[in-house]
């Protein structure tokens, strides 16, 4: 039987939550397995690597799932040692003084007297699209009204077409995710400004572009928080992601926020994985999913990501 444990999973900036599945089998069919160390990392240019180290469970362990503090780590640059670190800092993260680059590897190798030693594999920052933009934004259906408490809103369907320049270098992998946007608070009025008083997440996307992943065809019926597609039919070249929408219950002063992550192929099956284990979790008569991670000897993902941002009017 393969060995199940319950490590602590972090999706950087699109984070997750994996509770545990519940299941009944004979207590002598798990074995008990000896905890390992869990590292997370999921990493950008022009930000400091931040390591979040902890320990996995045995399935049959009950005891809180927790750091581990005073590990050791050590972080390479093109195979050379550049920075150690010997505990993590007040919030439990281990910061090291290294910005990634672009064209250069890295490598986190952590040691602990209690555990097996853990070492992530070879990692880059992907190369992000020439350029981004949207390139056609169509509202579809809409409706506008008074909600609770006499609060207007204005509720839309509507159709994006996302234009981006494949780099071309290498197979690219991206995701997208939407937000709606404003920075007045509509309870008062007052504007904050720049600062983005209200984020609220998309969780209605819909797609059937020939660049989509087959993962994200199967969950149009219903929507879903985010698009995965990669550049098999376009590689090289300017390319219109088409995707659709609904938004609710926002102000005339909002905006549509688009976020699109070009990730490495790690970050890529990881986030996959974690997508598949989220969706099926809870659903006895699915497979059972372990998400992906690319660490030797222990569990958890190091790998980069490039992230841009593109904002349009809701409303005109």
């Amino acid at each position: 039987m393969n060995k199940i444990v319950k490590p602590i999973l972090v999706l950087g900036l699109i984070a997750l939550l994996f509770p545990a599945c519940e299941k009944t089998e004979q207590i002598d069919d798990f074995p008990i397995v000896t905890p390992g160390l869990v590292l997370n990392n999921i990493f950008q240019a022009e930000d400091s690597l931040k390591f979040k180290i902890s320990r996995s469970l045995s399935v049959l362990d009950n005891a809180e799932l927790s750091n581990v503090p005073d590990a050791k780590l050590s972080v390479f640059e093109d195979g050379v040692l550049v920075d150690q670190i010997d505990s993590a800092n007040q919030y439990g993260i281990f910061e090291s003084k290294i910005v990634p680059e672009q064209g250069k590897s890295y490598r986190a190798k952590v040691d602990h007297p209690k555990y097996k030693s853990i070492e992530t594999s070879l990692e880059k920052l992907p190369l992000g699209p020439g350029s981004v933009e949207i390139a056609s934004f169509r509202i579809t259906d809409s409706i506008s009204g008074y909600g609770w408490e006499e609060q207007s809103f204005i509720d839309i369907k509507a159709k994006v077409d996302l234009r981006l320049k494949d780099s071309g270098e290498e197979s690219s992998y991206y995701a997208v995710r939407a937000f709606v946007v404003d920075s007045v608070n509509y309870e008062t009025g007052e504007n904050f400004g720049d600062h983005e008083f209200v984020t609220d997440l998309v969780y209605t996307l819909k797609s059937s572009d020939p660049a989509l992943e087959e993962i994200d065809a199967s969950m149009n019926d219903y929507g879903t928080d985010i698009l995965f597609f990669n550049d098999d039919v376009f590689n090289g070249k300017e390319y219109d992601f088409k995707f659709s929408l609904q938004a609710y219950n926002f102000q005339p002063t909002a905006y549509l926020k688009i976020e699109l992550y070009t990730m490495s192929e790690t970050a890529y099956k990881y986030y996959k994985s974690a997508r598949i284990y989220y969706d099926s979790n809870g659903d006895p008569f699915s497979e059972p999913v372990r998400p992906f991670t690319n660490i030797k000897n222990g569990y958890g993902i190091f790998a980069g990501i490039h992230k841009e941002a593109i904002y349009c009017r809701l409303l005109d």
